[in-house]
């Protein structure tokens, strides 16, 4: 599959396609085509350099899949998912630090996703998960 990738951390380094394998799911997992994902802020802060910061013990940083929001199909789901069934349009966003929703295909937690409301797009979906939680969160605080 195709995916969007850096080609390394800190100021300076770009953004290319490359090709992964099709990410496998686990048993709370689903695996979802997707057809549309945002860019945030959060995107390009977690391209800063972390080497400075955290000392490396795992050896070099490979470049991760960027995005975090994502909207699509479910194309599997694994065993211990329920409520979610193949071939549902939805969205979301996974909580780790990447999803890795910028590619044709992505791993999300089940429980990280929602059925999509039928009158929103994919492109309208997917600008709705880290956008809408932080939106919610200062209504919260307020």
């Amino acid at each position: 599959m195709r995916a969007v990738t850096n080609t390394g951390l800190g100021r300076g380094n770009g953004f290319f396609v490359d090709e992964y394998a099709v990410p496998d799911i686990g048993p709370h997992d689903v695996l979802v085509e997707v057809h549309a994902s945002s860019v945030n802020p959060k995107d390009w802060k977690l391209n800063t350099n972390f080497n400075r910061l955290i000392p490396r013990v795992a050896g070099p940083l490979r470049p991760l899949i960027l995005g975090d929001d994502l909207a699509g199909i479910v194309r599997k789901a694994g065993r211990k998912v329920t409520g979610i069934e193949v071939g549902e349009r939805v969205y979301g966003m996974d909580m780790n630090i990447r999803t890795g929703a910028i590619a044709e295909y992505a791993c999300i937690a089940a429980r990280r996703i929602a059925r999509m409301p039928e009158n929103l797009t994919f492109e309208e979906a997917a600008a709705v998960p880290l956008a809408g939680l932080t939106a919610l969160q200062c209504l919260q605080i307020a």
